[in-house]
């Protein structure tokens, strides 16, 4: 619960151009949904994402050697592009509790 969590959202587009790091899902990588399941592993020299209007601010870049947008992708960066931000949640205690006369 502690730990730092990495992965990428849950697909809500496909073949988007992405604004923000924060924006990118497992639906940009591919160009439509059929292409999703046979999605076997993350090519960083691939097309997609459309990374070219991600502003270079942070300097992570998320092609290789080729690409729509910056190239030169390091661990660090992916590291970077796929953490995960911490989130609570609260829970009145009464909605952990069974029903009265249960």
């Amino acid at each position: 619960m502690s730990e730092p969590l990495f992965g990428l959202d849950v697909a809500d587009g496909y073949g988007r151009q992405i604004t923000s790091w924060d924006d990118l899902s497992w639906g940009d990588l591919v160009a439509d949904a059929a292409s999703l399941p046979a999605l076997t592993y993350i090519d960083l020299d691939a097309q997609l994402p459309d990374t070219s209007l991600v502003p270079p601010a942070s300097g992570a870049v998320w092609h290789a050697d080729a690409g729509r947008g910056a190239t030169g992708a390091t661990a660090a960066d992916l590291a970077y592009i796929t953490l995960q931000k911490p989130f609570r949640v609260g829970m009145h205690g009464a909605d952990l509790l069974p029903p009265a006369g249960a």
